[in-house]
């Protein structure tokens, strides 16, 4: 699913003066079956008071990698088969220290605003558009629990709380996930290599 396929430069092309982006649709293929992601941006208010969408990017797409690599530490992930939902308990210390230790450093400001923007982007992903065959909606991460500031002040190793997609979900449940080589992945230099690898 092309789900992290604009760029920040080309967003910043496509915002109207007022910062707002539009509802995106990607039309793609999988196994021969076309789909339709249409993915909703996420609407941040900016230091300066301003607001401005952000579809996610190749930042967010490194966020939630690592922080799958961070949920199979012991005691981090977690799997829920009755409420049917699986997620990651995780601090910015320790998620910062992964994206570090892979060559891609970020700032605790930069996670929290890839994570701002993975929790407030929707997506929707429909088969058979215009015969009504159906549809999976949901946002990015569903559900992501913070500290207050103060308490990040106070104790950077405070935990914070993530709920993955569902389809990462019925992956985790049915054993559909494909494996690759993570280090390998972090290592590439461009998203496209990344992309290619997975």
């Amino acid at each position: 699913i092309p789900r992290y396929s604009v760029s920040r430069q080309e967003q910043n092309k496509r915002r109207d003066a007022n910062g707002v982006l539009p509802i995106l649709a990607i039309q793609f293929e999988y196994r021969g079956q076309p789909y339709i992601a249409r993915i909703q941006p996420a609407r941040i208010e900016e230091p300066d008071g301003t607001t401005r969408d952000y579809y996610p990017s190749a930042s967010e797409e490194l966020v939630e990698d690592a922080l799958r690599k961070l949920a199979l530490r012991q005691n981090q992930g977690f799997f829920e088969k009755e409420k049917y939902r699986s997620g990651v308990a995780f601090s910015l210390y320790e998620l910062r220290e992964e994206l570090s230790a892979r060559g891609h450093t970020r700032s605790y400001q930069q996670i929290i605003q890839s994570l701002t923007i993975l929790q407030r982007s929707h997506i929707e992903l429909r088969v058979g558009e215009g015969r009504g065959e159906g549809f999976l909606a949901a946002n990015y991460l569903p559900t992501l629990s913070a500290v207050s500031r103060k308490r990040l002040v106070e104790d950077p190793g405070a935990r914070w709380i993530a709920q993955f997609h569902p389809l990462v979900t019925q992956s985790i449940d049915q054993v559909t996930y494909r494996q690759f080589n993570y280090e390998v992945m972090m290592s590439l230099p461009t998203q496209l290599a990344r992309w290619l690898h997975k």
